[in-house]
């Protein structure tokens, strides 16, 4: 059962990183038409301290920092579904963010509770001893970061 668990968490963490690097591309795409985002942008907003360049530059960064996370959480995703521990350990970390961004989140919209409670749930499976097991087995360092081809 553990390692049917641990595989659902391996290919959701697959999953969306695949589509945090697919938004990262369609923001990085739509940079080009910027200057019309920004007009249609302008138009809910209250403050008009935002420049066009510096919607560009939060564009650019956005879609950086979704490309980033989305190669992080692929990379979860695999070295869960290969049993690593830094990735049982990493997955914990990424979750944790996610349940903290959660709860600043729920603060505007309540339905990021969801978000906050499935977050602690993995958590809480990734932290459970026989989980702990499944991921110990003992292997050299080398093996850890380079897999079972390292021998």
């Amino acid at each position: 059962m553990k390692q049917t668990g641990i595989k659902i968490i391996s290919l959701l963490f697959i999953i969306f990183g695949i589509l945090w690097l697919s938004s990262g591309a369609l923001l990085i795409a739509m940079f080009e038409e910027s200057e019309s985002m920004y007009s249609i942008v302008k138009e809910q907003l209250t403050n008009e301290t935002i420049t066009p360049e510096m919607f560009k530059k939060m564009m650019m960064l956005i879609s950086t920092l979704t490309i980033i996370l989305g190669i992080i959480s692929v990379i979860i995703g695999w070295g869960l579904w290969n049993f690593y521990n830094w990735a049982r350990v990493g997955a914990i970390v990424f979750l944790g963010f996610g349940a903290l961004s959660g709860m600043i989140s729920a603060l505007v919209q309540p339905f990021f509770v969801v978000e906050v409670f499935i977050n602690l749930i993995i958590i809480w499976y990734l932290m459970r001893r026989d989980v702990i097991e499944a991921f110990n087995k003992k292997r050299s360092i080398e093996e850890e970061i380079l897999g079972n081809e390292f021998n």
